[in-house]
């Protein structure tokens, strides 16, 4: 079911037009979603910051299936001030979507039509957005949508600006973490990211997110980034065109399909110098690479490869990312791609079936690539073919790790550094360590009696014979971080 076919009805309601029953249960309600969305939430603070806001206005959107049952909602809340003797429009804003729900992007609407409602309410007081934002991916969708928004990655913000950040952050009694960084507040609510999720945004490569991270570290803690956004008349009017201008080029490309994307040759070739995969290759040959790929684009939802599906063809990610899933009874999150990230390589070293699925997570740029392709590159560059192999070891060491209960305390850092800890076989393995199959067959001795082990597999050492070209990498017998749980 898509994020959009969950959401059968949404409303907008004024939450003092409300009864207490009919209070009480609405809270209930949108409690549930909030302890779905964020770690940390008090009921009794949602209900006062949501429901019984003190601001002069107050609307909500909730998102229903259905049957009734809340998905989600978007608040908004516009406060009348006096800052430096003049008047001031503060408008501030709390959302939540079920995760069912995420990637449904339904709540630009109705915070364009609160922005033009109190336009023409009020067509030339000063209007603000304040935001203290706990996540990357919130302020990465103001940076797209709106122009002037402080702090901003690409220029330092103006004194006024950010005197009036600090004055509106004590003003709405948004606590400060440290004296020497008063942009950065305690908020209290985590967004309950998994940990794939979690390393996504610790990798991204994009300025905004980037920003985000570097700035508020602490955000996986609870920390916000107060973010302010001038709401005059011109920026919402280019705010509205470049929304109107994305939906005509979304619609577009539904009746025309994914298909070739117009290349940026610089940018791409940035794209893969960064890349961990490829690290190693000279700029000649991922000039070549870009030369003989063909650039596409992939629109949100598409499946570019299905597990146990034989294929030539492998991607590089050149912009947006893709979720990977092992199919078990059900889909698995195992991994979210990056930009310059290669995915689909294994099945084309090795001639195996797909070993996951990988679907775009956003909208996507990849350069797509064929067996021939990989095999010419080796030709000219022989180590990229032990690059590749590398990369494909820890991600299958990572994804083996992770589905052991005794390992479940090991963050996903851990685990790279207990891989990378190790080396490729090249002679007897010590006692104390593992043997890491990665691919093909080894036969080892137990006891006097022959037993094939297949790929993946983590053994312990032992006469080991390696067969089918078996890839093979020896790890410590325990994490550098310490015992086993």
């Amino acid at each position: 079911m898509s994020a959009m076919s969950a959401i059968a009805k949404t409303r907008t309601l004024d939450p003092a037009t409300l009864s207490p029953a009919e209070r009480e249960a609405f809270i209930d309600a949108l409690f549930d979603v909030q302890c779905e969305v964020f770690a940390g939430v008090n009921r009794g603070e949602l209900g006062k910051y949501v429901v019984d806001s003190p601001a002069e206005h107050t609307e909500i959107e909730v998102y229903e299936a259905e049957d009734g049952t809340l998905l989600g909602y978007c608040a908004a809340h516009f406060f009348h001030r006096t800052v430096q003797g003049e008047p001031l429009v503060v408008m501030r804003m709390e959302a939540g979507l079920r995760r069912a729900c995420r990637g449904a992007a339904v709540a630009s609407a109705f915070v364009g039509k609160q922005i033009l409602a109190h336009r023409l309410r009020d067509p030339t007081g000063r209007l603000v957005y304040l935001g203290s934002l706990v996540h990357p991916s919130s302020y990465a969708s103001l940076v797209r949508n709106f122009d002037t928004v402080w702090p901003h990655p690409d220029r330092p913000t103006p004194p006024e600006v950010h005197a009036l950040l600090v004055q509106l952050g004590d003003d709405f009694s948004i606590p400060r973490i440290h004296p020497d960084r008063p942009l950065l507040r305690q908020v209290g609510w985590v967004t309950r990211d998994s940990e794939v999720e979690r390393d996504y945004w610790q990798r991204c490569r994009r300025p905004t997110a980037r920003y985000f991270v570097d700035t508020n570290p602490g955000y996986t803690e609870g920390h916000g980034l107060l973010t302010l956004v001038m709401l005059d008349n011109r920026t919402f009017g280019r705010s509205v065109a470049r929304w109107g201008q994305t939906r005509l080029r979304k619609l577009a490309a539904g009746l025309t399909g994914a298909g070739e994307s117009p290349v940026d040759h610089q940018d791409d070739l940035d794209v893969l110098r960064g890349s961990r995969e490829l690290t190693g290759l000279s700029d000649d040959a991922l000039r070549w690479l870009l030369a003989q790929g063909t650039r596409r684009t992939v629109a949100p939802g598409s499946t570019l490869i299905h597990q146990g599906d034989h294929g030539d063809v492998f991607y590089v990610a050149l912009q947006g990312s893709a979720h990977v899933f092992v199919e078990h009874a059900e889909p698995v999150l195992v991994d979210q791609t990056v930009e310059g990230e290669v995915f689909g390589g294994m099945a084309v070293l090795t001639g195996q079936p797909r070993s996951a699925t990988v679907k775009a997570a956003t909208k996507m740029v990849v350069l797509e690539l064929h067996a021939p392709d990989l095999k010419a590159l080796f030709a000219v560059q022989p180590a990229a073919r032990e690059v590749l192999w590398t990369n494909i070891a820890r991600d299958r060491f990572d994804t083996l790790v992770q589905s052991w209960p005794r390992m479940a305390h090991l963050s996903r850092a851990e685990r790279a550094a207990w891989f990378s800890a190790g080396h490729p076989l090249d002679g007897p393995p010590a006692a104390e360590a593992l043997v890491f199959v990665v691919y093909g067959r080894v036969e080892r001795l137990v006891d006097g009696i022959a037993e094939l082990v297949s790929a993946p597999a983590l053994l312990a050492p032992g006469d080991l014979r390696l067969l089918d070209d078996a890839r093979v990498h020896v790890v410590p017998a325990r994490p550098p971080t310490g015992a086993l749980s």
